[in-house]
């Protein structure tokens, strides 16, 4: 099922992950309906009040969160790529993942996103009849890259 919705659902944002072959080859997950945010840092906060502070709580932060990545795809039985994250879910398998958002209307260069995670869930539903989605939830692990320039895409 080739389908491609260019300019619609997900808005040229691409999504892919490196697969474990020899070399290793960057795989597309489309058609991606929707990715809700790119990974982001969130800090803790650590509360660091002391006596003399005038009566107020201060506070500082701690240790950085990244909270789990969430996408849905429109699923395809027969897409090896689709049914490698369902494989990867069950093997708990730490996988690189990729994240590009297009930075400019032309859709020539991309802001990257570079992530170590495991799939913590790769669900299929029949939310219309006749199409199958595939709900994908991303649990970091390691080396999260996040964009700062603009780059040409590496997701074909």
């Amino acid at each position: 099922m080739a389908l491609d919705f260019p300019g619609l659902l997900g808005d040229g944002v691409k999504l892919a992950y490196v697969n474990d072959a020899s070399p290793p080859v960057t795989c597309r997950l489309q058609p991606l309906l929707d990715i809700p945010q790119v990974p982001a840092k969130e800090a803790d906060e650590l509360e660091n009040t002391c006596h003399g502070s005038g009566g107020d709580h201060t506070y500082t932060l701690g240790l950085n969160k990244i909270p789990n990545i969430t996408a849905k795809l429109l699923f395809d039985a027969s897409d090896a790529y689709h049914l490698d994250m369902i494989t990867r879910q069950a093997a708990k398998t730490v996988t690189t993942f990729y994240i590009e958002v297009p930075a400019n209307a032309a859709g020539t260069t991309f802001l990257r996103w570079t992530l170590d995670a495991v799939v913590k869930k790769a669900a299929v539903s029949t939310p219309i009849a006749g199409l199958q989605e595939m709900d994908l939830e991303l649990l970091y692990s390691a080396n999260l890259v996040p964009a700062t320039t603009p780059v040409a895409s590496i997701i074909t």
